[in-house]
């Protein structure tokens, strides 16, 4: 963190954001905060590198996981753990920052057995069983009571981890890669991903493509304009159109949240950041 002096062209540097940021939050969150430890609790938080987290889609990964790779973080002292949370001890943490997992440190270079843990995330992620994903990405799938044979929307959806995490609620047998996916667990089901950015919605398509999974559309349309029912389109059905089951939208925000994964954001910090972006926020949510 920088000591707070100018830069000789008149941009404020990290400590000065710092300051902003904290004048902000403490008035945005006085009602939630109540104590001067709470507070520094928070900010030491935010500094903190986030741990790494990841979710395995089958049984047979997460196998290999405990059996092979959770000896060896544990010897690392690098405390891998399941989410207690997260169903099934399918998503896990292993607190080791982004940057010392990627071999940009001395340590991490001459460490074989991060690298080796490193290829082998590189390679299931490849193949689609593992994802890397934030614990908090995976927290609002979780309460949307998923299950196959719903209809659902993500409006907001690129990159796509939590469109893949709906994808295995909707889907379950596509962990086993079976060909014939039981009829019962996609009948009506359909899976809507929407984002603006097209070059995103290509991104996302290509995750999506690893799961071969039926009844799944991508599409690159201005949320706020999605038509919000689906007709049939079966010869000789004139049924009334019918609306999602389920609406998932992540609406597009400040990053204030991930300063641990991104200290640089520290530098580019501005109200006006999150400020701008209320207006789309509320008009996608409404």
């Amino acid at each position: 963190m920088s000591n707070g002096t100018s830069n000789g062209g008149g941009q404020q540097e990290p400590d000065s954001k710092k300051s902003m940021f904290e004048a902000y939050y403490r008035s945005q969150l006085k009602a939630l905060i109540k104590t001067e430890a709470d507070w520094e609790g928070l900010m030491e938080s935010l500094q903190t590198p986030l741990p790494i987290t990841f979710r395995l889609s089958s049984g047979k990964t997460l196998r290999q996981f405990e059996e092979e790779y959770v000896p060896r973080l544990q010897a690392q002292t690098l405390k891998p753990a399941p989410l207690d949370w997260y169903p099934a001890r399918q998503a896990w943490r292993v607190k080791v920052a982004r940057s010392t997992l990627r071999g940009k440190d001395c340590h991490a270079k001459q460490d074989s057995s991060l690298q080796e843990f490193h290829s082998w995330l590189l390679v299931q992620a490849e193949l689609g069983c593992v994802h890397r994903q934030e614990a908090a990405s995976m927290v609002p799938p979780l309460l949307m009571d998923l299950h196959p044979g719903l209809r659902v929307l993500d409006m907001c959806a690129a990159p796509g981890s939590k469109t893949v995490q709906i994808m295995e609620e909707l889907y379950p047998n596509l962990s086993s890669r079976c060909a014939d996916i039981c009829r019962e667990s996609i009948a009506g089901a359909l899976l809507v991903a929407n984002d603006a950015d097209m070059r995103r919605c290509q991104l996302l398509a290509a995750r999506a493509e690893k799961l071969r999974l039926p009844c799944f559309v991508v599409t690159s349309h201005d949320a706020r304009h999605l038509p919000l029912e689906i007709s049939s389109t079966a010869p000789g059905d004139a049924s009334s159109p019918s609306s999602f089951d389920r609406v998932l939208c992540d609406v597009p925000c400040s990053g204030d949240g991930t300063l641990r994964k991104t200290p640089i954001l520290w530098r580019k910090w501005t109200a006006a950041s999150g400020n701008a972006l209320h207006r789309l926020q509320f008009q996608l949510a409404c």
